[in-house]
């Protein structure tokens, strides 16, 4: 499934927005909102739970994105069609000037361990993009555990997996990386702008 859940694109308006942050071990329905630095948005991880499996309570969580006084601009939600393998956001913030919403999945089934997709909702286009498929690799905890950082304005630190070839053996290191989220989204918008244009292919 990946970063992109199952994405929606939403107008209306919604409820009060609760803040402040949970632990994992969560009750039914608890949210944990981050309001962006200049005070205009507000993101909102809604945490599902769904069973108890054996590592406790599990869940998925949904992600809603609106403006601070309510409109919504983007919901997804994580999880699979039998809810025992979706995700949760393990780690989320903001970009220091506000342009761009971060976060980072761990998987609740068991699947892909040591990976976890780091996903960015972008403000100018109102998108969800990921990290792994804009740099063409797979995000995975550093070796200190670290998901991402975020440095101002937009860039982010993240690790990824990099196969190597020795002859017929292939290795895979773990190095860490920062990104300019802003870059990324440019060059996202210019390769969607050259598939749209007549007689070009779609990339």
């Amino acid at each position: 499934m990946g970063c992109l859940g199952r994405a929606a694109l939403a107008l209306g308006v919604a409820g009060l927005l609760i803040a402040g942050r949970t632990s994992r071990a969560f009750p039914a329905h608890v949210l944990r909102t981050y309001l962006s630095p200049d005070g205009d948005l507000a993101a909102t991880v809604i945490a599902t739970e769904t069973r108890n499996g054996p590592r406790g309570d599990v869940g998925r969580d949904e992600i809603e994105i609106r403006r601070a006084h309510g409109r919504l601009l983007r919901s997804l939600r994580y999880e699979s069609p039998d809810s025992d393998h979706g995700w949760i956001v393990e780690q989320a913030a903001w970009t220091p000037d506000s342009r761009f919403f971060v976060w980072s999945l761990e998987s609740l089934g068991g699947h892909s361990p040591t990976r976890n997709p780091t996903c960015f909702w972008s403000r100018r286009m109102n998108r969800i993009l990921s990290l792994g498929d804009l740099v063409g690799h797979t995000v995975t905890r550093s070796a200190t555990g670290s998901l991402f950082k975020l440095y101002a304005p937009n860039t982010v630190a993240a690790t990824i997996e990099v196969e190597v070839k020795v002859g017929k053996r292939a290795y895979v290191y773990a190095p860490t990386r920062r990104y300019s989220l802003a870059r990324l989204e440019a060059a996202y918008a210019r390769r969607r702008h050259l598939s749209r244009r007549p007689g070009t292919r779609r990339l």
